[in-house]
């Protein structure tokens, strides 16, 4: 129990940054869409590298999965426990 508790407070303090909150807010709104990084870039004004890296981030942290479709890499939220957890600061 202790162990999750402090995983979900390092999870929270990665979330405090502001391009997570927007790229959070975009998957959030949006959860069963998939998109790809131009469309993540042109609707949170985020840089593409940085698009990119956070993007990473956060599927390393289990809050976004991808899916190669063609030629694109397309992210959509993963509806795990940690994501339930964290919906809530987006309603």
């Amino acid at each position: 129990m202790k162990k999750e508790a402090i995983g979900s407070q390092s999870v929270f303090n990665f979330l405090i940054k502001d391009k997570y909150y927007k790229l959070l807010k975009l998957f959030f709104d949006n959860p069963n869409s998939k998109f790809y990084v131009n469309q993540v870039k042109e609707l949170t004004g985020i840089s593409p590298r940085m698009v990119v890296e956070e993007l990473k981030n956060l599927e390393k942290q289990k809050i976004l999965t991808s899916e190669k479709l063609a030629n694109a890499l397309f992210y959509t939220l993963n509806k795990n426990s940690i994501t339930k957890k964290i919906e809530v600061i987006f309603k």
